[in-house]
């Protein structure tokens, strides 16, 4: 859940819901979402639904090889020595801030038109409706 503690009503709904978790004895983790904007996180999810839609390959395949390793190498992906040798790590979308991840997606848009494909821009409202209705149709498959 995510709320917003700038409103009244959202403030006392995360209050009795971080309650309800103290008496349950379960382990919870909270954070701060103040990185980047709502509306951005769900437009980088549209672009990569649409992406995987029109290629075949499933979301997580898009995200991680196309949009984080291909077009977001410097930005995403971390080498350090461990015990057996080298690892690479991917760093987590939600730790990028608005400037970030507005370069990766440009990176991105601009990597899928380079291979024929065309994702929308932010405004382009009716595709992004369209894009969200179809990738929920074939959410099973993607």
């Amino acid at each position: 859940m995510i709320y917003n503690l700038a409103d009244d009503h959202d403030k006392k709904r995360f209050s009795a819901y971080a309650n309800k978790m103290i008496e349950g004895d379960k382990f919870v983790e909270l954070k701060t979402l103040n990185k980047r904007s709502l509306k951005q996180n769900n437009y980088i999810h549209l672009i990569i639904s649409a992406f995987a839609l029109e290629t075949g390959y499933s979301v997580e395949c898009v995200k991680t090889n196309f949009f984080k390793m291909k077009c977001n190498e410097e930005i995403f992906v971390s080498v350090i020595d461990g015990s057996l040798g080298k690892e690479f790590v991917l760093r987590s979308s939600a730790d990028l801030t608005t400037a970030e991840m507005t370069l990766a997606i440009e990176r991105f848009r601009n990597w899928a038109a380079q291979q024929g494909y065309y994702l929308p821009e932010p405004d382009e409202e009716s595709i992004l409706k369209q894009i969200a209705v179809e990738s929920s149709k074939m959410k099973q498959f993607l």
